[in-house]
């Protein structure tokens, strides 16, 4: 055993070594006395530095020798800010946020409800909007059961079983209560039931402060339509305007992805009534958006009606639809117009968005640019102490806010401020034929709200109706 006198920094340590045990155990006494790692430690004897398998006793070490020690010490852990908790331990409101959403339970033939449900689950804004409806009506017996599902649907990670819900919207909405010879509930549309459901809500929340309805600022758009007959030039060209809920997306042979399947449902041929030939004529519809919704519901129309066999009939032609979509080029010049004022506002925070997060990828592979970091965070607080508080809150309160037009009014109203949407959920079908195949959902992993209501919301429905909301 010999007695080592070993100096860290300026720190001097009185070690007793055993020069039999080896390295491994002295490293271990320097760590413990010093807070060095032993992958960090470089210890130096008489100018020799000392490796891992140096053999102490060839050293020829004396009592009281001195040994330095060069190294960086770990940081003492600190306290973490959060209290850490278990999942057991939670109560079932928390629970319920920290894992998959609850299902819903099907009470026969009932999953293109539960579908529709879980769309309406995700939209943030509508779920404020429900708290104030009133029950005066059918349709306001069904937001209310409608507001206390989804209540119910928040408070426990177990799947909920909707049988109030269910009971009522089959009173108010009989067509939704058919049954076939044997009492079985049949199979219905979820695009029917989302928009039975969106109809209920408009009907039953009460209007804003200027008039309008919420519901339709949320879910409500315009277009203008050219009709052009193609039979006859005599017929002169009319113009219209109408207010929608959901976008069709037409499937043909070119529509490959939803934009086209958009495209073609704004420009098609109608058979419709002419006066100037007295008959039933083809006119060319050319329709523009003037007014986006906050929320953009999609409609990917695949059933169509087949006369040989009087039945519906799936288009099983696949359609690609991506995760963002621009509807700029469907709108009119003027509307484009506008949207441009948030389009480059938004494009900016998105390059800031990615070279922060490629700087923040470089910092985390790289120890060196972590170590500048914390000296210049340490150079920083020197600074501060030198020159006090006061200059430096002056020089935060001059910093620019690089968000800070986000806040101007253009932004904070409602509707869409750039034509981009953001897919939040779909409602599909799974299999060949109406009455007997199933429906499921896809959801975003959080509720839908928008908080600069620049990106806002899309698309609905790879088979029969999908609804995409999109945040900013």
């Amino acid at each position: 055993m010999v007695k080592l006198k070993v100096k860290w920094t300026t720190q001097l340590f009185d070690v007793d070594v055993d020069v039999d045990a080896g390295m491994a155990v002295f490293n271990a006494q320097l760590q413990s006395l010093t807070g060095v790692p032993t992958d960090r430690q470089k210890i130096t004897v008489m100018g020799k530095v000392l490796k891992e398998d140096t053999n102490l006793g060839t050293l020829k070490l004396k009592d009281n020798m001195k040994i330095l020690l060069v190294g960086t010490a770990e940081a003492v852990p600190e306290k973490p800010a959060v209290e850490e908790k278990f999942l057991e331990d939670l109560p079932p409101e928390e629970l319920a946020t920290t894992q998959l959403p609850s299902g819903l339970m099907n009470m026969g033939n009932t999953c293109y409800l539960n579908s529709t449900l879980q769309c309406f689950r995700v939209v943030g804004p509508m779920r404020k909007l429900l708290e104030n409806a009133k029950s005066d009506d059918g349709d306001g017996r069904v937001t209310v059961q409608l507001n206390k599902l989804l209540r119910s649907m928040d408070s426990t990670p177990e799947p909920v079983t909707p049988a109030m819900f269910v009971g009522v919207f089959r009173t108010v909405f009989p067509q939704f209560d058919q049954q076939d010879d044997k009492g079985h509930h049949a199979q219905q549309d979820a695009e029917e039931a989302w928009t039975q459901l969106l109809q209920a809500s408009v009907n039953s929340v009460p209007p804003a402060a200027d008039g309008s309805n919420p519901v339709d600022n949320l879910f409500s758009g315009q277009s203008t339509i050219k009709w052009k007959c193609a039979e006859s030039d005599n017929e002169p060209e009319t113009t219209s305007s109408e207010s929608w809920r959901k976008l069709q997306c037409h499937i043909s042979t070119d529509s490959t992805t939803v934009e086209l399947g958009l495209n073609e449902a704004l420009t098609a041929k109608v058979e419709k009534r002419s006066a100037a030939l007295d008959r039933d004529a083809v006119f060319l519809k050319e329709a523009k958006l003037t007014k986006l919704p906050e929320f953009l519901t999609v409609q990917l129309v695949r059933f169509c009606w087949k006369a040989d066999v009087k039945k519906k009939a799936k288009i099983l032609r696949p359609v690609v639809f991506p995760t963002t979509i621009d509807v700029s080029n469907m709108c009119s010049p003027e509307l484009k117009a506008e949207l441009e004022k948030g389009r480059e506002p938004l494009r900016a925070r998105q390059e800031r968005e990615m070279e922060e997060a490629r700087k923040a990828k470089q910092e985390k592979f790289n120890p060196k640019n972590e170590q500048k970091k914390e000296e210049a965070k340490a150079e920083e607080g020197e600074k501060k102490k030198e020159d006090g508080d006061g200059e430096e809150d002056k020089m935060e309160e001059d910093k620019e806010d690089p968000n800070a037009i986000f806040k101007e009014e253009f932004f904070t109203s409602m509707g869409n401020k750039s034509g981009w949407y953001e897919l939040c959920g779909v409602v599909t079908h799974k299999g060949i034929c109406t009455s007997s195949s199933s429906l499921f959902s896809c959801m975003a992993s959080m509720a839908i709200t928008p908080s600069h209501h620049i990106i806002t919301c899309a698309c609905l429905s790879v088979c029969l109706s999908v609804c995409i909301c999109l945040p900013a």
